[in-house]
């Protein structure tokens, strides 16, 4: 008999974010239904979209904002129109160990279910993981200061979140002749 491919399925960690991150973000002044979630200021207005991978194994959530002008209230926009430099994902971080014993804490990426999608208690675990970022988000989105845990766009000069990091961009592009 051939072998069949397993059926996976992302139903106990969709169950986990509607029940854990999405009541999150709505407490936080946002609107919407999942994926996708806004938030109206004065002056912008802010994203929130949550990604999962079809056939399950990993997701993730992503913020961005977009200044309003007088002609554009942004009222038919979504996260797919703001610039990637005012985009920011939230990264899975983990307390790591390096090969000479020091500790340090590192993204690992995406929040990953694969191998425990039928553990309903380890899907709300990682969720619950993953929502530990979202006031990072939250407070990037009003001021633009970033934590460790998140990812901004950092793709044209004066982007990036320091000066050294500014520099290395800038030299290496000089470098490959991008300038």
């Amino acid at each position: 008999m051939p072998d069949r491919k397993l059926k996976t399925s992302n139903r106990l960690v969709l169950k986990a974010i509607r029940s854990i991150l999405v009541p999150q973000i709505l407490e936080r002044g946002f609107f919407g239904k999942y994926p996708k979630f806004r938030r109206d200021t004065d002056d912008e207005v802010h994203f929130i979209q949550i990604s999962v991978t079809k056939y399950g194994g990993s997701f993730g959530y992503s913020g961005g904002w977009i200044a309003k002008t007088a002609a554009d209230d942004c009222t038919n926009k979504d996260i797919a129109d703001a610039d990637f430099d005012d985009r920011a994902s939230v990264n899975h971080m983990m307390d790591l160990c390096g090969v000479d014993g020091s500790q340090f804490r590192a993204s690992v990426g995406i929040f990953e279910y694969r191998y425990m999608m039928e553990d309903e208690a380890a899907c709300r675990a990682l969720v619950e993981q993953a929502a530990s970022g979202l006031p990072a988000l939250d407070h990037w989105l009003k001021t633009r200061e970033a934590d460790e845990c998140l990812q901004i766009g950092g793709t044209k000069i004066g982007s990036a979140q320091n000066a050294d990091l500014l520099w290395s961009i800038a030299q290496n592009k000089a470098q490959m002749g991008l300038y």
